[in-house]
């Protein structure tokens, strides 16, 4: 985790704090959020291997994606961060000074989506 003032980076790996029917980030996964200060977004790539090991009807697939935030919050090191997809809220809760991160996302179907599951899903930063 690095902070320069004006951005803050962290990288590592997320890992569920419990496991659910399907997974949305695999077991095997490298992230990486860019949070600037300037424009008040975070960026989250994440790179993931789909294996044997995960709740999805795939194995061996390689993939990435990004997600866009918006900072809600940049007060003494800690960053909290909102982001919308059309079928999930989610968030991002930085702490530069104790060197954590976590994200939670919950279904939703304020966005058009049919159906959702009202379970949230955890991860912590490793």
């Amino acid at each position: 985790m690095s902070d320069d003032g004006a951005t803050v980076v962290v990288e590592g790996r997320w890992r569920a704090l419990k496991e659910l029917p399907l997974d949305t980030i695999t077991n095997v996964n490298a992230v990486t959020v860019r949070c600037h200060r300037a424009t008040n977004r975070c960026d989250e790539s994440i790179a993931m291997v789909v294996t044997a090991n995960d709740h999805l009807p795939v194995s061996g697939l390689i993939s990435s994606i990004v997600f866009e935030y918006e900072v809600t919050s940049w007060e003494s090191g800690r960053i909290r961060a909102t982001g919308n997809t059309p079928a999930t809220d989610q968030s991002l809760e930085i702490d530069v000074g104790a060197s954590t991160a976590d994200r939670t996302s919950r279904e939703t179907t304020a966005r058009g989506a049919k159906t959702s599951n009202p379970q949230s899903q955890q991860w912590v930063l490793e």
